[in-house]
């Protein structure tokens, strides 16, 4: 049994999200208490998608939107599907580079973001 300082409730270990950290495995508070408190944050913070992209890239859902109507809509890439994956450079942080398409997220990715191979695929090709 253990007291969410949240709820005041004491309840079962079961009733809480485990926490490795923890000395008692378990997170301090309860799992409704732990999702409303998680959902007041998201709200404080501006919303989910900018909630996330502030905490994975850096930037806020509106420079997204930025970056997207600076690209006409389209994928940086391609320039011809509508632009929707966030692309970062993984070398150096979270370092924004434009919005691509998802096939063209997908191809970079696949070729590991290798120049020197996406060169060869070219040379492959021509």
């Amino acid at each position: 049994m253990k007291r969410c300082p949240c709820c005041g409730e004491i309840k079962r270990l079961e009733e809480f999200c485990r926490n490795k950290r923890s000395p008692d495995g378990r997170a301090c508070y309860c799992k409704p208490c732990h999702n409303a408190k998680g959902r007041e944050s998201v709200r404080r913070n501006g919303g989910s998608r900018h909630y996330h992209f502030r905490g994975r890239y850096g930037i806020g859902a509106a420079e997204v939107a930025a970056l997207i109507d600076s690209q006409g809509g389209l994928c940086a890439i391609c320039r011809s599907k509508p632009a929707v994956q966030v692309d970062h450079d993984h070398s150096r942080g979270a370092a924004v580079r434009g919005v691509l398409c998802d096939g063209c997220n997908g191809a970079l990715g696949a070729f590991n973001e290798d120049e020197a191979l996406i060169l060869q695929a070219i040379a492959y090709l021509a």
